[in-house]
This record gives structure tokens, sequence and C-alpha cells, in this order.
């Protein structure tokens, strides 16, 4: 169980593969499915379970999109993938589980060492008609604007990208910080501004001993603003990208 959501029944899995006891299938041979021939089923009164097959991922989850109620997706943590992008813009939350390799229960037929998947997080993503319903909000808005559909597909899409971009930027900054001076989470938390800004500043100069003292204290106040305040970057300024490139 996630989020206090329980699934109803696991979508696109096997007799082999299917993580709930009820599980739609493609394959109009599988007897023991409780859907055959699942996207011709209703999934109105279901909550779904996905963990759809990395080649056809994008098209599975642009399907499910248009068609779901509410679902849980599971899938790696794949930056770069163009179907992770989708995935981020049309989810309301996610959850890191962990590495993979720690997640994931080897099955007999993955002996091959080929099989697996590459080192990295397994994540689960929340996907539901909340989502829908806030762009079609914001599309009635625009609409009265007079901008164009594709403008406004442009605007929302990158709107809903760099929020969740800043929201990895902020947490892998604190990440990195966490890591270095080892606070628990309770003496984050107690942490005022003043001092972690300093912090910030300290480590800053030690990574980046070369930027300039202006623009390492304007990164640096941007930096801890936007930890405690969720503040999205908007100006770039050489240090930045400097820091920037440290943590990536």
């Amino acid at each position: 169980m996630i989020w206090n959501i329980q699934p109803t029944l696991d979508l696109l899995a096997t007799s082999t593969t299917k993580l709930l006891q009820r599980y739609g299938t493609t394959n109009i041979k599988d007897k023991q499915a409780q859907q055959i021939d699942t996207f011709s089923n209703s999934w109105t009164n279901e909550i779904l379970l996905v963990h759809p097959q990395i080649p056809i991922f994008s098209r599975q989850i642009s399907y499910l999109n248009k068609k779901i109620i509410l679902a849980i997706v599971i899938a790696p943590w794949w930056l770069g993938q163009p179907w992770f992008i989708i995935l981020m813009n049309q989810s309301n939350k996610y959850l890191i589980h962990g590495q993979s390799s720690q997640c994931l229960i080897k099955g007999l037929n993955k002996e091959n060492q080929k099989s697996f998947l590459p080192p990295g997080k397994i994540a689960a993503f929340l996907m539901s008609q909340k989502w829908q319903k806030d762009r079609m909000f914001l599309t009635q808005i625009q609409d009265r604007i007079g901008l164009s559909r594709g403008a406004q597909q442009l605007l929302i899409d990158r709107r809903r990208f760099e929020t969740q971009r800043h929201y990895l930027y902020a947490m892998r900054t604190l990440a990195e910080f966490s890591y270095e001076h080892g606070p628990s989470i309770d003496q984050l938390l107690s942490i005022s501004p003043g001092f972690l800004l300093l912090e910030v500043i300290n480590w800053f100069t030690r990574q980046n001993p070369s930027a300039f003292s202006a623009n390492t204290l304007q990164s640096c106040l941007n930096s801890t603003h936007s930890l405690i305040f969720i503040i999205l970057q908007t100006a770039l300024t050489p240090s930045k990208m400097a820091y920037r490139a440290i943590l990536n």
C-alpha cells in the first residue's frame, strides 16, 4: 500500500508477473486473469497497479492518461528517457522505493545477467484525474486570454516540468549538504535560515574556490531560499552554473 491507496487490479500483467491476485492481461488465452483483452474493459471502479514493459512504456503511459481514474505506476528512475518526462508531467506525486537490486525479486527466467535492469532506483508514480482537472482549469483561463492551443500546451507542460525539475534540484542540493555534514532530520528542520546560509556558503566556496564573492553570495542565498521556501531559480549566474555542474 502506497499513500494509503490499495490497488485493486494489476494491469497488463501475466500469471507470472502479477503483483496482485486480480490482474488484467491482453493475452486472450490466460484463463486466470480477471480481465481478458484488458484495454476493451472499463476501469471506472478500479485502482490500477501498472508496471508495464520498458520497450512499450511511453505508449502505454500515454494511453493510460486518457483512460484512468486512479493508478499507481511502478517504473525505473531513468531521467534521460522520453517516457520518464511524460510520466513526471502526467503524475501528481512520486515516491522512490530504493535501488532496483534491493526492490526487485529475480524471477526464474531472469538467470541471464543481461536480463536485469541497469543499476538505478525504482519509483512509484500516482496518476489521477486531478491532473486532468487542473489542466482543464488552466486551459479555460488561457482560452479567455486568447492563447492558441499550441502555446497552451507548451506553457502548461513547461510549467510542470520546471516545477518538478526545481524540486529535484533542491532535494539533491539538500542531500549533498546532509551527506557532508551528517545532520539528522530533526536537526535539519531546526536549522535557522541564517545559519543554513552560512553553512551553504562555506560548503560552496570549498567546492568552487574560484567563484566571485558577489556571485557566490547570490548563488548561495538563492540556493538556501530554494531549500527553505521552494523558490524557483530563474537567473543563471556563472557561479550558479558551476554549482549545478558540481552537483550534476
